[in-house]
This record gives C-alpha cells, sequence and structure tokens, in this order.
C-alpha cells in the first residue's frame, strides 16, 4: 500500500474492501468461480503531444508526435495482478480487480514540432525534443488500478476459454522529468482515470490453474509538475500483450 499516495489509501482501502466483499461472498445456492492470475509483459505507448505550461517563465507549448520506449524487462519489470469472479459456475459474467505496473520514457532524441510560446516568444520549429525537454520518464511507473466486468465465451470447465473486458481505471503515477535542464521527480501521484479493454484466452490445466494470455489497451492521463511549479501533460495511449498463470477455486 506504500505506493498510494496519502489521501488516497484510505479510500482505496474502502473501495477494495467492499470490492472483495461484493466478488466473495457467496451463498451456498450461488457458487462462485474465483480467479487469482499473475502476469508478466510488455506494452508500446503510442505517439502523443506533450504540453508544458508555467516553466520555463512565459512558456505554454505543444511537443508534437512524441515517441516512446516502455523498458517491460528493466526494473521494476511489467507485472500485473488480478482477482476476480464469475457470478457462479454456470455464469458467463464476472467482474475483475486489476492493477497493472508498466513504463513510459519519451524518446528524446526525435525531432518534434514545437507551437506555442516559448519563454515568452512565439515558436514553430521542428528540433530534436531534447533541446527544450531533456526527459519525461514515468519509470516507477505507470500504475492503473482496473475495475472491469469481464464475459467468458465457454462454459466455466470447457479447456479454451476466449474473454473480453472493459471498465474503468486509476492511474497512479511515479515521474522524473527534465526541463530547460531542470530536474523535477515526483515519488507516486493519484493523477485521474482513464479506461481499459481487454481480450484474452485461458487454457485450463486443471481444476484449480490455467495459462492465459491476454491483450490490452489502456487510456489515461500523464501529467507531472516540471521545475518552478510548471506542468507537463500527455496522453498515455497503450497497448499491452501479457502471459500469465491463473490459480481458480
Amino acid at each position: 500500500m506504500l505506493f498510494l499516495p496519502r489521501g488516497f489509501r484510505v479510500r482505496f482501502l474502502c473501495f477494495a474492501g467492499g470490492l472483495l466483499a461484493t466478488l466473495f461472498w457467496q451463498t451456498p445456492a450461488f457458487a462462485q468461480d474465483r480467479y487469482f492470475s499473475l502476469a508478466l509483459g510488455t506494452s508500446q505507448t503510442q505517439r502523443s503531444n506533450i504540453s508544458l505550461n508555467g516553466f520555463p517563465v512565459g512558456t505554454s507549448a505543444t511537443f508534437g508526435g512524441v515517441t516512446w520506449r516502455n523498458e517491460p524487462l528493466i526494473f521494476t519489470p511489467y507485472y500485473g495482478i488480478k482477482l476476480g469472479t464469475y457470478f457462479s459456475t454456470k455464469s458467463r459474467w464476472g467482474a475483475e480487480f486489476e492493477f497493472l505496473h508498466s513504463k513510459s520514457i519519451a524518446r528524446t532524441d526525435q525531432e518534434v514540432r514545437v507551437t506555442g510560446i516559448w519563454k515568452g516568444e512565439p515558436i514553430d520549429i521542428v528540433e530534436p525534443l531534447r533541446n527544450k525537454i531533456e526527459s519525461v520518464r514515468f519509470t516507477n511507473g505507470v500504475n492503473i488500478l482496473s475495475l472491469m466486468p469481464v464475459y467468458r465465451f465457454a462454459e466455466a470447465r470447457q479447456r479454451w476459454q476466449p474473454y473480453v473486458g472493459l471498465g474503468v481505471s486509476y492511474y497512479i503515477l511515479w515521474s522524473r522529468n527534465t526541463v530547460d535542464n531542470q530536474e523535477r521527480y515526483l515519488r507516486y501521484r493519484g493523477i485521474g482515470w482513464g479506461w481499459q479493454a481487454q481480450a484474452g484466452l485461458r487454457y485450463r490445466l486443471g481444476n484449480t490453474g490455467a495459462l492465459y494470455a491476454e491483450f490490452k489497451y489502456t487510456a489515461g492521463p500523464g501529467r507531472a509538475r516540471t521545475a518552478g511549479e510548471g506542468e507537463l501533460y500527455t496522453s498515455l495511449l497503450t497497448f499491452h500483450q501479457t502471459f500469465g498463470y491463473t490459480i481458480t477455486w
């Protein structure tokens, strides 16, 4: 729980506690099909604009078409944890709670178009991003909490189980940036809401285990304070591929 920003922890604990009570409460008439999953994977954050406001003084600029790298195997690695249930062993509908950890790092050697105002002067130029923004790193990282209804296209005991899900996400970011040679980093902060869609395939190994592969798309805010109390903003639009193991009971 230490990764959660102060003030968000109580709300998260209440939310998670209520969710778990809802997911795992059962009566003899409605035995549930519950699961816990752990996954590794990789991700690709899509090209996006970076908006910079307030620092340097007199700046309100947009850096167009920034590309990103993700480094899924470098510490801390990409991983995901899920806790979910189907509403009965006969039901194809369920719900799951997921924590997903990834990274997004701007490619600052790339040439981008810079428009707007820089230090009080109009600007419209194509140049390497690092000429003005030396680094933008969400490296510990892009942490996404998601709650999703899920639907499986198979009965509970079938070996192959394709499924889909769509839900709401909350973004918690750890960021480091350097703008105009001034560095700033911020520990875990709740940033705002986004959404997630997924499609996956589960292969049952027996009564209590399964392997699965998933393809996801997440969309959410990438916001950070810069030196001089400026603000940097981008959209984190990311494709994910995950592979993991599920325990069912």
